[in-house]
């Protein structure tokens, strides 16, 4: 459900690292949009979605990959791991967030 959302997260985060401030904020905007008109478009289909949910990810993991790595970023930048908790923990708290407004709402 959030993985282009969550994937904005972590090319921003990595954005920030190399001091591209240029970057963050249309990195950040596609994905919050994509999520969004993901889930709306999603909620408007009768019977199951799963493989739509899973190739619409898939689109939009390939855009951020193909368009904004390679612009903001690029393919000669050596790439070095990092921990993951940040986003992780940045994850849980929206999950939870949604839940809790979900459950909150009925």
């Amino acid at each position: 459900m959030f993985s282009v959302f969550f994937g904005g997260i972590l090319l921003a985060l990595n954005l920030r690292t190399l001091n591209n401030k240029v970057g963050m904020l249309p990195v950040l905007a596609y994905s919050v949009v994509y999520t969004f008109l993901m889930i709306y478009g999603l909620s408007q289909m009768n019977g199951s979605t799963t493989g739509l949910t899973i190739a619409l990810n898939g689109l939009g993991a390939f855009i951020l990959n193909s368009f904004f790595w390679n612009r903001f970023i690029g393919d000669e930048l050596e790439y070095r791991t990092k921990p993951y908790w940040v986003p992780l923990v940045i994850g849980i708290a929206i999950t939870g967030l949604i839940l809790w407004a979900a459950i909150a709402g009925m």
